[in-house]
């Protein structure tokens, strides 16, 4: 098994192994899609990581980029995303493999933590590899003014018919 950093060129790929190994969602995979999460981030390109064997794609791992901000102090941090394994290949370490190198990647970048939030399935597998429970974090995501003004002109009917306002 090789493991090697994603490009552009892996996409096609990527998108059919996520379809493979967990299905369809509401949110259909798409490399439109995949774009839009790793490679148009405003926050920057997730560090993505695939496994091939006898260059058949059986893993890929993908940690987003986010920035989190408490007062004035900004951290780059990497939220644990996307990741699928071939069903021919789980249970053989692929995705211990993909995420401890993935976990080198960003530290090696000096980056400042990893966050994540596990399904059941892959829950036990980030237990094992020392992963911790933290609990729920108060987090806030607030839009800046500009992108609230820009958002109520371009979505004013979707905003109105989606959702009950409150008085």
């Amino acid at each position: 098994m090789i493991v090697k950093q994603a490009s552009i060129n892996d996409i096609p790929n990527i998108v059919e192994l996520l379809k493979l190994s967990l299905g369809e969602s509401v949110v259909g995979k798409s490399s439109t899609i995949w774009n839009f999460k790793h490679a148009d981030n405003p926050f920057g390109s997730s560090h993505v990581l695939v496994a091939t064997d006898d260059e058949k794609f059986v893993g890929v791992r993908a940690l987003m980029k986010w920035n989190w901000q408490l007062g004035n102090d900004v951290w780059v941090a990497y939220r644990a995303v996307d990741t699928a394994t071939h069903p021919d290949f789980q249970g053989k370490g692929v995705f211990k493999k993909l995420t401890l190198k993935a976990l080198d990647d960003v530290q090696e970048n000096q980056e400042t933590f990893v966050f994540n939030t596990p399904n059941d399935k892959s829950r036990p597998g980030y237990l094992k590899m020392g992963w911790v429970v933290v609990d729920s974090l108060p987090i806030a995501i607030v839009p800046t003014i500009l992108y609230i003004f820009l958002s109520f002109l371009r979505k004013k009917c979707y905003i109105q018919t989606k959702f009950k306002m409150k008085n």
